[in-house]
Parts: structure tokens; C-alpha cells; sequence
């Protein structure tokens, strides 16, 4: 099989693709925050949110990354943007938290 030509494709099948391709990349972004691997963790999350800025999934994915590095005030903002596009979702409000923690930590 070759490579897909995106512009022969009808707008549904391009949103279906890009969705595809931010789920995947989550998908790895989650398995480099776990071996250790916050960068390449967060340039996935970058990507993902390159196809959709506002897609909760993915902020939250950043701050988590942006907390691995010790990037408070990035890690910060991606959780408050996580809320912003959906306010029930307890794991930003628990990464505000370990930010505001982290920080403590820091100053003691």
C-alpha cells in the first residue's frame, strides 16, 4: 500500500485521520512519560496538539510533561487549559496540585 494523498480525500476521512493520528501519538507520548522519556513525551503532545489545540486529552498529556521536566508554570498552564476544555476532569485539577506541591518543595 502506498502513501494516502490527504487532498483526494473527502473532509470526514481527513478528520478521521487526523483523529487517528492524535490518538496514536498520545498514545506514545504516555509510554515515553513512563520510561522516563518526558522530552520526546512531550514533543508528542505538541503534535497531537498541533491537529487540535483544545483537545483536553492532549493538554492534560502536556502537563504531565511539562511537571516531568519541572516546567511549572508551562505544566500550570496545560493543566488550566485541560479544565478549560473539560472542567470535570479530576486529573488536571490532581496535576494543578502536584505543581503547587513541586513548587513548595522547591522554596523548602
Amino acid at each position: 500500500a502506498g502513501a494516502v494523498n490527504v487532498a483526494e480525500l473527502d473532509d470526514a476521512r481527513r478528520a478521521e485521520l487526523r483523529a487517528a493520528k492524535s490518538a496514536l501519538l498520545l498514545n506514545r507520548c504516555k509510554c515515553r512519560l513512563a520510561l522516563g522519556d518526558a522530552k520526546k513525551a512531550l514533543a508528542d503532545a505538541d503534535a497531537a496538539l498541533d491537529d487540535d489545540p483544545a483537545r483536553a486529552k492532549a493538554l492534560y498529556r502536556r502537563g504531565q510533561c511539562c511537571l516531568a521536566l519541572d516546567r511549572w508554570a508551562d505544566a500550570r498552564r496545560a493543566f488550566r487549559a485541560t479544565l478549560d476544555a473539560d472542567p470535570a476532569c479530576a486529573d488536571a485539577r490532581r496535576g494543578l496540585r502536584a505543581v503547587a506541591d513541586a513548587a513548595k518543595r522547591q522554596k523548602a
